[in-house]
Protein backbone atom coordinates (compact mmCIF):
# COMPACT_ATOMS: atom_id res chain seq x y z
CA UNK A 1 0.00 0.00 0.00
CA UNK A 2 1.45 3.51 -0.97
CA UNK A 3 -0.55 5.73 1.06
CA UNK A 4 -0.60 9.72 0.65
CA UNK A 5 -1.65 11.82 3.85
CA UNK A 6 -2.49 15.21 3.04
CA UNK A 7 -2.84 17.26 6.93
CA UNK A 8 -3.15 20.86 5.80
CA UNK A 9 -2.70 22.15 9.84
CA UNK A 10 -0.36 19.84 11.36
CA UNK A 11 0.73 23.23 14.06
CA UNK A 12 0.98 22.60 17.63
CA UNK A 13 -2.16 22.59 19.49
CA UNK A 14 -5.02 21.41 16.93
CA UNK A 15 -6.23 17.63 16.64
CA UNK A 16 -3.89 16.99 13.29
CA UNK A 17 -0.48 15.96 14.71
CA UNK A 18 -2.57 13.61 17.33
CA UNK A 19 -4.10 11.57 14.14
CA UNK A 20 -1.36 11.96 11.62
CA UNK A 21 0.88 10.47 14.69
CA UNK A 22 -2.05 7.83 15.10
CA UNK A 23 -2.43 6.95 11.80
CA UNK A 24 1.37 6.97 11.39
CA UNK A 25 1.91 4.30 13.71
CA UNK A 26 -0.11 1.78 12.17
CA UNK A 27 0.99 2.45 8.74
CA UNK A 28 4.29 1.34 9.83
CA UNK A 29 2.96 -1.34 11.54
CA UNK A 30 0.98 -2.56 8.80
CA UNK A 31 4.40 -1.48 6.45
CA UNK A 32 2.77 0.91 4.46
CA UNK A 33 4.98 3.13 2.57
CA UNK A 34 3.49 7.46 3.37
CA UNK A 35 4.12 10.49 2.00
CA UNK A 36 2.99 13.14 4.05
CA UNK A 37 1.60 16.92 2.59
CA UNK A 38 1.81 19.31 5.15
CA UNK A 39 2.46 23.03 5.29
CA UNK A 40 6.12 24.51 5.60
CA UNK A 41 6.70 24.73 9.72
CA UNK A 42 3.96 22.69 10.60
CA UNK A 43 6.34 20.05 12.05
CA UNK A 44 8.31 22.32 14.45
CA UNK A 45 7.03 20.70 17.68
CA UNK A 46 7.69 17.57 20.02
CA UNK A 47 5.29 15.55 18.21
CA UNK A 48 6.38 16.94 14.67
CA UNK A 49 9.78 15.29 15.10
CA UNK A 50 7.78 11.84 16.00
CA UNK A 51 6.16 12.56 12.79
CA UNK A 52 9.35 13.31 10.36
CA UNK A 53 10.70 10.15 11.91
CA UNK A 54 7.88 7.73 11.23
CA UNK A 55 7.34 8.97 7.93
CA UNK A 56 10.78 8.62 7.24
CA UNK A 57 10.33 5.10 8.84
CA UNK A 58 7.84 4.19 6.41
CA UNK A 59 10.10 4.97 3.37
CA UNK A 60 8.04 8.12 2.77
CA UNK A 61 8.90 11.32 2.03
CA UNK A 62 7.37 15.20 3.26
CA UNK A 63 6.04 17.54 0.83
CA UNK A 64 5.21 20.82 1.63
CA UNK A 65 2.39 22.64 -0.07
CA UNK A 66 0.93 25.96 1.20
CA UNK A 67 -2.68 25.63 2.49
CA UNK A 68 -5.20 28.78 3.13
CA UNK A 69 -5.49 29.98 6.68
CA UNK A 70 -9.20 30.98 7.12
CA UNK A 71 -10.98 33.34 9.65
CA UNK A 72 -14.64 32.53 9.60
CA UNK A 73 -17.03 35.26 10.45
CA UNK A 74 -19.87 34.99 8.17
CA UNK A 75 -21.80 33.22 4.84
CA UNK A 76 -19.75 34.81 2.75
CA UNK A 77 -16.12 33.86 4.44
CA UNK A 78 -17.39 30.45 5.45
CA UNK A 79 -18.06 29.69 1.47
CA UNK A 80 -15.08 31.22 0.59
CA UNK A 81 -13.21 29.16 2.97
CA UNK A 82 -14.58 25.90 1.19
CA UNK A 83 -13.57 27.19 -1.88
CA UNK A 84 -9.99 28.47 -1.06
CA UNK A 85 -9.73 25.09 1.36
CA UNK A 86 -10.62 23.16 -1.85
CA UNK A 87 -8.33 24.45 -4.07
CA UNK A 88 -5.33 24.09 -1.60
CA UNK A 89 -5.95 20.09 -1.15
CA UNK A 90 -6.13 20.42 -5.05
CA UNK A 91 -2.75 22.01 -5.18
CA UNK A 92 -1.24 19.64 -2.89
CA UNK A 93 -2.70 16.42 -4.79
CA UNK A 94 -1.39 17.79 -8.02
CA UNK A 95 2.07 18.34 -6.57
CA UNK A 96 2.17 14.98 -5.08
CA UNK A 97 0.87 12.87 -8.16
CA UNK A 98 3.51 14.37 -10.24
CA UNK A 99 5.76 12.29 -7.99
CA UNK A 100 4.78 9.14 -6.96
CA UNK A 101 1.37 6.65 -7.81
CA UNK A 102 -0.70 6.39 -4.89
CA UNK A 103 -3.66 3.81 -4.19
CA UNK A 104 -5.18 5.80 -1.59
CA UNK A 105 -5.10 9.61 -0.87
CA UNK A 106 -5.91 10.27 3.03
CA UNK A 107 -7.24 13.82 3.36
CA UNK A 108 -7.82 15.42 6.98
CA UNK A 109 -11.02 17.56 7.86
CA UNK A 110 -13.01 16.94 4.72
CA UNK A 111 -16.16 19.73 6.46
CA UNK A 112 -13.61 22.22 5.62
CA UNK A 113 -13.69 21.29 1.88
CA UNK A 114 -16.23 18.66 0.70
CA UNK A 115 -19.14 21.69 -0.12
CA UNK A 116 -17.74 23.36 -3.44
CA UNK A 117 -16.66 18.79 -4.52
CA UNK A 118 -20.70 18.72 -5.60
CA UNK A 119 -19.85 21.61 -8.08
CA UNK A 120 -16.18 20.87 -9.00
CA UNK A 121 -15.91 17.12 -7.81
CA UNK A 122 -13.36 15.97 -5.34
CA UNK A 123 -10.05 18.13 -5.20
CA UNK A 124 -8.28 14.13 -5.62
CA UNK A 125 -9.25 12.61 -8.73
CA UNK A 126 -8.17 9.57 -10.60
CA UNK A 127 -7.40 7.87 -7.16
CA UNK A 128 -9.71 6.97 -3.37
CA UNK A 129 -10.24 9.81 -1.88
CA UNK A 130 -10.49 8.55 2.13
CA UNK A 131 -11.39 11.38 4.26
CA UNK A 132 -12.47 12.30 7.95
CA UNK A 133 -15.49 14.30 8.96
CA UNK A 134 -15.76 16.03 12.83
CA UNK A 135 -18.55 18.89 12.26
CA UNK A 136 -21.72 17.55 10.93
CA UNK A 137 -24.83 18.04 12.84
CA UNK A 138 -27.71 17.48 10.50
CA UNK A 139 -28.51 14.46 12.36
CA UNK A 140 -28.66 15.80 15.93
CA UNK A 141 -32.04 17.59 14.87
CA UNK A 142 -33.76 14.16 13.57
CA UNK A 143 -32.52 12.08 16.39
CA UNK A 144 -33.99 14.72 19.03
CA UNK A 145 -37.77 13.91 17.80
CA UNK A 146 -38.97 17.23 18.87
CA UNK A 147 -40.92 18.02 15.33
CA UNK A 148 -38.80 21.24 14.33
CA UNK A 149 -36.97 21.21 10.72
CA UNK A 150 -33.98 23.13 11.08
CA UNK A 151 -33.43 24.36 7.27
CA UNK A 152 -29.32 23.75 8.10
CA UNK A 153 -29.89 20.28 9.04
CA UNK A 154 -31.92 19.95 5.91
CA UNK A 155 -28.99 21.68 3.65
CA UNK A 156 -26.04 20.06 5.41
CA UNK A 157 -27.65 16.18 5.02
CA UNK A 158 -28.26 17.45 1.11
CA UNK A 159 -25.17 18.56 0.33
CA UNK A 160 -23.26 15.72 2.04
CA UNK A 161 -25.47 13.05 0.71
CA UNK A 162 -24.41 14.03 -2.81
CA UNK A 163 -20.54 14.44 -1.90
CA UNK A 164 -21.10 10.61 -0.68
CA UNK A 165 -22.37 9.99 -3.72
CA UNK A 166 -19.32 11.38 -6.12
CA UNK A 167 -17.20 8.74 -8.05
CA UNK A 168 -14.24 9.22 -5.76
CA UNK A 169 -15.31 9.96 -2.79
CA UNK A 170 -14.60 6.28 -1.44
CA UNK A 171 -15.11 6.30 2.27
CA UNK A 172 -16.02 9.55 5.13
CA UNK A 173 -14.84 8.35 9.08
CA UNK A 174 -16.63 10.11 11.62
CA UNK A 175 -16.24 9.60 15.30
CA UNK A 176 -19.83 9.98 16.24
CA UNK A 177 -21.43 6.82 17.16
CA UNK A 178 -24.65 8.41 16.61
CA UNK A 179 -24.08 9.99 13.43
CA UNK A 180 -22.34 6.26 12.52
CA UNK A 181 -25.77 4.52 13.29
CA UNK A 182 -28.17 6.90 11.31
CA UNK A 183 -26.18 6.43 7.99
CA UNK A 184 -25.82 2.88 8.73
CA UNK A 185 -29.59 2.27 8.98
CA UNK A 186 -30.25 4.74 6.19
CA UNK A 187 -31.51 2.86 2.80
CA UNK A 188 -29.25 4.75 -0.08
CA UNK A 189 -26.30 2.54 -0.19
CA UNK A 190 -23.92 5.76 -0.39
CA UNK A 191 -24.77 6.01 2.76
CA UNK A 192 -22.48 2.65 3.59
CA UNK A 193 -19.48 4.58 2.37
CA UNK A 194 -19.89 6.22 5.92
CA UNK A 195 -17.38 4.65 8.38
CA UNK A 196 -16.64 4.86 12.14
CA UNK A 197 -13.45 5.88 13.80
CA UNK A 198 -13.02 6.15 17.91
CA UNK A 199 -12.21 9.47 19.38
CA UNK A 200 -9.68 9.82 21.49
CA UNK A 201 -7.36 11.79 24.22
CA UNK A 202 -4.36 12.09 25.49
CA UNK A 203 -2.90 8.86 27.53
CA UNK A 204 -1.40 10.30 30.35
CA UNK A 205 0.44 8.82 33.46
CA UNK A 206 -1.98 8.31 35.87
CA UNK A 207 -0.99 8.23 39.88
CA UNK A 208 -2.05 7.59 43.53
CA UNK A 209 -4.94 9.95 44.02
CA UNK A 210 -3.47 11.21 47.41
CA UNK A 211 -0.31 11.47 45.88
CA UNK A 212 -2.21 13.86 43.29
CA UNK A 213 -3.68 15.73 45.28
CA UNK A 214 -0.62 16.33 47.58
CA UNK A 215 1.02 17.41 44.29
CA UNK A 216 -1.89 20.11 43.52
CA UNK A 217 -2.52 21.50 46.64
CA UNK A 218 -6.07 19.83 46.61
CA UNK A 219 -7.70 18.68 50.20
CA UNK A 220 -7.10 14.96 50.84
CA UNK A 221 -10.59 14.18 51.89
CA UNK A 222 -12.30 16.21 48.92
CA UNK A 223 -15.04 14.98 46.39
CA UNK A 224 -13.22 16.59 43.33
CA UNK A 225 -15.08 17.41 40.01
CA UNK A 226 -12.70 17.67 37.22
CA UNK A 227 -12.97 20.40 33.62
CA UNK A 228 -9.61 20.35 31.91
CA UNK A 229 -8.65 21.79 28.55
CA UNK A 230 -9.88 25.14 27.08
CA UNK A 231 -12.09 26.77 29.52
CA UNK A 232 -14.74 29.07 27.99
CA UNK A 233 -18.54 29.74 27.66
CA UNK A 234 -19.40 26.42 26.08
CA UNK A 235 -17.72 24.45 28.98
CA UNK A 236 -20.96 25.71 31.26
CA UNK A 237 -18.97 26.57 34.14
CA UNK A 238 -21.44 29.12 35.63
CA UNK A 239 -23.65 26.18 35.91
CA UNK A 240 -20.88 24.56 37.96
CA UNK A 241 -20.45 27.25 40.54
CA UNK A 242 -23.88 27.80 41.07
CA UNK A 243 -24.14 24.24 41.95
CA UNK A 244 -21.75 24.07 43.87
CA UNK A 245 -23.14 27.14 46.15
CA UNK A 246 -26.37 25.84 46.30
CA UNK A 247 -27.23 24.64 49.76
CA UNK A 248 -28.18 20.90 48.75
CA UNK A 249 -24.71 20.37 47.18
CA UNK A 250 -22.42 18.63 49.99
CA UNK A 251 -19.42 21.42 51.22
CA UNK A 252 -16.88 18.70 50.18
CA UNK A 253 -17.79 18.60 46.73
CA UNK A 254 -15.07 20.80 45.13
CA UNK A 255 -14.54 21.59 41.55
CA UNK A 256 -10.40 21.42 39.81
CA UNK A 257 -10.25 23.44 36.30
CA UNK A 258 -7.17 23.13 34.55
CA UNK A 259 -6.27 25.14 31.05
CA UNK A 260 -6.37 28.45 29.18
CA UNK A 261 -9.04 30.85 30.03
CA UNK A 262 -10.94 32.41 27.02
CA UNK A 263 -10.68 36.34 26.80
CA UNK A 264 -14.99 35.94 27.18
CA UNK A 265 -14.93 33.55 30.13
CA UNK A 266 -12.07 35.81 32.44
CA UNK A 267 -13.86 38.31 33.17
CA UNK A 268 -16.73 35.60 34.78
CA UNK A 269 -13.80 34.19 36.87
CA UNK A 270 -13.28 37.29 39.26
CA UNK A 271 -16.82 37.57 39.93
CA UNK A 272 -18.13 37.21 43.97
CA UNK A 273 -19.17 33.76 43.97
CA UNK A 274 -16.22 32.63 41.98
CA UNK A 275 -13.99 34.45 44.59
CA UNK A 276 -16.16 33.11 47.75
CA UNK A 277 -15.54 29.45 46.14
CA UNK A 278 -12.04 30.15 45.35
CA UNK A 279 -11.64 31.52 49.44
CA UNK A 280 -13.60 28.32 50.52
CA UNK A 281 -11.32 26.37 48.90
CA UNK A 282 -14.34 25.15 46.82
CA UNK A 283 -13.00 25.68 43.68
CA UNK A 284 -9.28 25.32 42.55
CA UNK A 285 -8.19 27.04 39.22
CA UNK A 286 -4.87 26.12 37.27
CA UNK A 287 -4.82 28.43 34.38
CA UNK A 288 -2.43 28.17 31.22
CA UNK A 289 -0.95 25.13 29.10
CA UNK A 290 -0.83 22.25 30.57
CA UNK A 291 1.75 18.68 29.53
CA UNK A 292 0.72 15.11 29.91
CA UNK A 293 2.14 14.90 33.88
CA UNK A 294 -0.04 17.81 34.64
CA UNK A 295 -3.28 16.32 32.71
CA UNK A 296 -2.38 13.01 34.62
CA UNK A 297 -2.56 14.26 38.20
CA UNK A 298 -5.81 16.15 37.70
CA UNK A 299 -7.78 13.10 36.76
CA UNK A 300 -5.48 10.89 39.07
CA UNK A 301 -7.03 13.23 41.72
CA UNK A 302 -10.46 13.77 40.39
CA UNK A 303 -13.63 11.96 41.64
CA UNK A 304 -15.91 12.55 38.58
CA UNK A 305 -15.56 14.55 35.48
CA UNK A 306 -17.90 17.11 34.07
CA UNK A 307 -18.90 17.81 30.21
CA UNK A 308 -22.32 19.62 30.50
CA UNK A 309 -21.17 21.43 27.71
CA UNK A 310 -23.37 24.23 26.55
CA UNK A 311 -24.64 23.90 22.73
CA UNK A 312 -21.91 21.50 22.19
CA UNK A 313 -23.35 18.07 20.14
CA UNK A 314 -19.60 16.68 18.94
CA UNK A 315 -17.06 14.39 20.49
CA UNK A 316 -15.15 15.46 23.45
CA UNK A 317 -11.36 14.37 23.69
CA UNK A 318 -12.09 15.10 27.89
CA UNK A 319 -14.46 12.47 27.69
CA UNK A 320 -12.08 9.76 27.27
CA UNK A 321 -9.14 10.98 28.91
CA UNK A 322 -11.80 11.05 31.98
CA UNK A 323 -12.59 7.30 30.83
CA UNK A 324 -9.00 6.22 31.11
CA UNK A 325 -9.01 7.66 34.47
CA UNK A 326 -12.45 5.28 35.61
CA UNK A 327 -14.36 8.89 36.31
CA UNK A 328 -18.00 9.09 35.95
CA UNK A 329 -19.09 11.54 33.66
CA UNK A 330 -21.57 14.85 34.35
CA UNK A 331 -22.28 15.63 31.09
CA UNK A 332 -24.88 17.42 29.10
CA UNK A 333 -27.86 15.75 27.88
CA UNK A 334 -28.15 16.20 23.85
CA UNK A 335 -25.32 15.34 21.34
CA UNK A 336 -22.75 12.94 21.29
CA UNK A 337 -21.64 12.79 24.94
CA UNK A 338 -25.05 12.44 25.87
CA UNK A 339 -25.22 9.13 23.74
CA UNK A 340 -22.17 7.73 24.83
CA UNK A 341 -22.98 8.43 28.54
CA UNK A 342 -26.62 6.76 28.33
CA UNK A 343 -25.73 3.93 26.21
CA UNK A 344 -22.25 2.84 28.11
CA UNK A 345 -23.86 3.79 31.17
CA UNK A 346 -20.79 6.14 31.96
CA UNK A 347 -22.51 8.22 34.71
CA UNK A 348 -25.18 11.06 34.68
CA UNK A 349 -26.48 13.32 32.23
CA UNK A 350 -28.01 16.68 32.77
CA UNK A 351 -31.07 18.11 31.27
CA UNK A 352 -31.76 22.02 31.60
CA UNK A 353 -29.59 24.53 34.22
CA UNK A 354 -31.55 24.26 37.78
CA UNK A 355 -28.67 24.23 40.16
CA UNK A 356 -30.04 21.96 42.52
CA UNK A 357 -30.29 19.13 40.07
CA UNK A 358 -27.15 19.71 39.31
CA UNK A 359 -25.43 19.78 42.81
CA UNK A 360 -27.33 16.57 43.28
CA UNK A 361 -25.74 15.02 40.45
CA UNK A 362 -22.34 15.94 41.32
CA UNK A 363 -23.12 14.81 45.25
CA UNK A 364 -23.92 11.30 43.10
CA UNK A 365 -21.07 10.95 40.62
CA UNK A 366 -18.87 11.94 43.51
CA UNK A 367 -19.68 9.26 46.68
CA UNK A 368 -18.66 6.46 47.22
CA UNK A 369 -21.45 4.20 46.05
CA UNK A 370 -21.89 0.86 44.01
CA UNK A 371 -23.69 2.92 41.57
CA UNK A 372 -20.81 5.20 41.35
CA UNK A 373 -18.28 2.42 41.18
CA UNK A 374 -20.46 0.62 38.58
CA UNK A 375 -19.53 3.85 36.11
CA UNK A 376 -16.22 3.70 37.15
CA UNK A 377 -15.90 0.61 35.87
CA UNK A 378 -17.85 1.11 32.77
CA UNK A 379 -15.92 3.80 32.05
CA UNK A 380 -12.40 1.91 32.52
CA UNK A 381 -13.94 -0.63 29.98
CA UNK A 382 -15.14 1.64 27.11
CA UNK A 383 -11.68 3.84 27.48
CA UNK A 384 -10.07 0.56 26.10
CA UNK A 385 -11.57 1.21 22.60
CA UNK A 386 -11.26 5.10 22.66
CA UNK A 387 -7.49 5.19 22.35
CA UNK A 388 -4.83 6.85 19.57
CA UNK A 389 -3.90 2.90 18.51
CA UNK A 390 -7.77 2.07 18.29
CA UNK A 391 -8.05 5.20 16.09
CA UNK A 392 -5.34 4.54 14.13
CA UNK A 393 -6.58 1.00 13.71
CA UNK A 394 -10.02 1.74 12.72
CA UNK A 395 -9.05 4.45 10.27
CA UNK A 396 -6.28 2.38 8.31
CA UNK A 397 -8.63 -0.58 8.53
CA UNK A 398 -11.20 1.42 6.39
CA UNK A 399 -7.82 2.93 3.86
CA UNK A 400 -6.97 -0.87 3.54
CA UNK A 401 -10.75 -1.77 2.87
CA UNK A 402 -11.26 1.11 0.23
CA UNK A 403 -7.43 -0.07 -1.13
CA UNK A 404 -8.50 -3.69 -1.75
CA UNK A 405 -11.35 -2.84 -3.50
CA UNK A 406 -9.86 -1.13 -6.47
Amino acid sequence: MRLLLIAPTCQLGGHQPAHVDAILTEALRRRWHVDLVTAPGDLEHSMGAKILKAVEETSGRIIHSQFAKVSVNGPLSWAQGQWRRWNSVRTAWKKARRQAAYDVVFVMDGDGWYVPSILLGTPVYSVPLVTIMLRLRYHWNASMGNGVIDAGSVIQRTVFERYLRLRWAAAVCVMEACLWETCHNDVHPWFRKVRYVPDFGQTPPLIDKFDARRRLGLPAEARIVACVGGLNERKNLWALFQALAHPVCPSEVCALLMGSVAPELDASLRNGLVNLLLQQRRLFLFEGTYDADRLGAALSAADCAWLCYRQHLGSSGFLWESAQAGLPIVGCAAGEIAHQIENLRLGLTIAGQDPAATARALDRATRRSEEAEQWRRNCLLAAVAHTSSAFGQALCDVIADVGSST
